[in-house]
């Protein structure tokens, strides 16, 4: 490294994204990307990539932007497409008709589990499937339903034509009675308006409507307690809300922002904010995981029609990724369906663009330590929709540092210390490529240079990892009171930290 008056150090992204925050403001255990997490190691690396899972039998596309049912049962996927459902055993993925509604599902199809069997609502009927057929449940005269959920001893949807209504199946001595639904078996939740999402927790059920949310409490027989928590802020779309696994709800909300009910107040996540999020997506968009504990929302970017950003949350750190393709929705729906799943792994479907396009199915593995291998079972090193030979793209930032005392600084050299990993894939390159930015330069503004860069094939690293270093020599950037390191481009690596060469000076250049 190049002699300097001082060292300045980024080693610690304990802290996560920064989201929207401005970088001169941005903790300095913090960074700015896209594309990398954070590992519980500590280190920033790539993202897995999505992996196909290679699914037969499954018919091709009858409308777009299907399917219309995506879930998980057990170890299965469950998929609808036009008036059929499918199992899919994630192990061994080849369809199994599990039998026809009564009609093409035109909309969302939503599924849950009771007493061990799985029931959806297609449009607005009840449908329980068993020993891979399915049957029509009666419902009182007049009633449809828009959304259904398992709470306790209770099957309860809300009626699509009074929207402000939730009908609960019967419990009687010898227990729940999944089947049985009875004309006077309802409780009508708040004023007139659609209620979205039905979410247990704990001895309540929250009822989520977009102004706001309601608890529903005790016996529903003989004494519902219907109590007002949160006014403002509610859900807008079934779709979007999840609960997490630490008993809060997360969701998109009226603002597009992550949006938490902890079951009393609403927190609006506001340093994580996407130009909008799409109410349009099928399937739902937003889900937690039962493992690794992570959540992940998908939206949609306003400069692009094709891809999809997502969001992923670990511990209240969230990393932002851009995906090559728009998927129409994730599974698992509900977070106490996924206990079969394997650990880490949520599924997604791909968004088709015509009639008659094949169903396609991807993995994501969200708490994988390294960029993906290809024998990975779920993770990719590519992102299969993107050219074959080029891995996944990541990109860092850290904070803008400024000089306390208002000094001119110039950045001699950047030194990287990283942990790279080979892909399995025939020619790729692991990569890394560095800038400085200065920043407030003398009547100057910011300067974006150009970037200098390291390449190695990666099969020539550990399949476990191996440490490398590199140091980049800068100056010809001049002075500036302050500066930000840029990593554009980062392929098969993890970084542990970033060292800084400055020089402190009385020049402006």
């Amino acid at each position: 490294m190049a002699a300097a008056d001082f060292i300045k150090r980024f080693a610690d992204f304990s802290a996560g994204e920064f989201g929207v925050v401005d970088p001169g403001k941005a903790p300095d255990n913090s960074f700015s990307g896209r594309n990398v997490v954070l590992y519980e190691s500590g280190l920033v690396g790539v993202r897995p990539g999505l992996k196909s899972l290679p699914v037969t039998g499954l018919p091709d596309h009858t409308e777009q932007p299907g399917p219309a049912g995506f879930d998980v049962y057990n170890d299965n996927l469950v998929v609808v497409v036009d008036d059929e459902v499918f199992r899919v055993p994630i192990a061994a993925p080849a369809a199994v008709s599990m039998g026809t509604y009564a009609a093409r599902a035109t909309s969302f199809v939503r599924f849950t589990e009771g007493d061990n069997f799985l029931y959806s609502i297609s449009e607005g009927l009840l449908y329980k499937h068993a020993n891979d057929t399915t049957v029509n449940v009666a419902l009182p005269a007049g009633v449809q339903l828009s959304t259904i959920t398992r709470w306790g001893y209770y099957l309860i949807g809300a009626d699509a034509n009074v929207p402000w209504r939730l009908y609960f199946s019967k419990v009687s001595e010898a227990g729940p009675e999944f089947d049985v639904w009875e004309a006077n078996a309802y409780v009508d939740i708040g004023g007139n308006s659609e209620i979205v999402a039905l979410k247990p927790m704990f001895n309540q059920l929250l009822v989520g409507k977009p102004e706001g949310w309601w608890s529903l409490t005790g016996v529903l027989s003989l004494n519902p307690s219907v109590r007002a928590l949160e006014s403002g802020n509610g859900p807008l779309d079934q779709r979007a809300v999840a609960t997490t696994t630490d008993n809060r709800v997360v969701y998109w909300g009226q603002e597009t922002l992550p949006h938490w009910f902890n079951g009393s107040t609403v927190w609006l996540d506001e340093n994580y904010r996407i130009s909008r999020y799409n109410t349009t997506y099928p399937l739902d968009m937003v889900v937690a995981t039962p493992t690794g504990k992570r959540i992940i929302m998908l939206g949609q970017a306003e400069d692009s029609l094709l891809d999809d950003t997502m969001l992923i949350n670990r511990e209240r750190e969230w990393t932002v990724h851009e995906l090559p393709v728009q998927l129409s929705g994730l599974a698992p729906s509900d977070v106490r369906h996924a206990y079969q799943l394997p650990g880490g792994v949520v599924f997604g479907a791909i968004r088709n663009d015509n009639v008659g396009d094949p169903v396609q199915i991807v993995s994501l593995q969200h708490d994988l330590e390294r960029p993906a291998h290809v024998d990975d079972d779920w993770a990719s090193p590519i992102d299969e929709w993107s050219s074959p030979s080029e891995l996944v793209s990541g990109a860092m930032a850290t904070p803008a540092w400024y000089d306390a005392q208002g000094r001119q600084v110039m950045v001699r050299n950047v030194q990287v210390l990283f942990r790279k990993w080979p892909s399995g894939v025939a020619g790729t390159l692991n990569e890394l490529h560095v800038r400085v930015r200065p920043l407030a330069r003398w009547h100057a503004g910011t300067l974006n240079t150009e970037s200098q860069l390291w390449t190695e094939p990666s099969e020539r690293a550990a399949l476990d990892g191996s440490d490398d270093s590199i140091s980049f020599n800068f100056g010809a950037e001049g002075t500036a009171l302050g500066f930000q390191i840029e990593i554009p481009i980062m392929k098969g690596i993890a970084i542990r930290e970033i060292n800084v060469a400055c020089e402190v000076t009385t020049r402006r250049m």
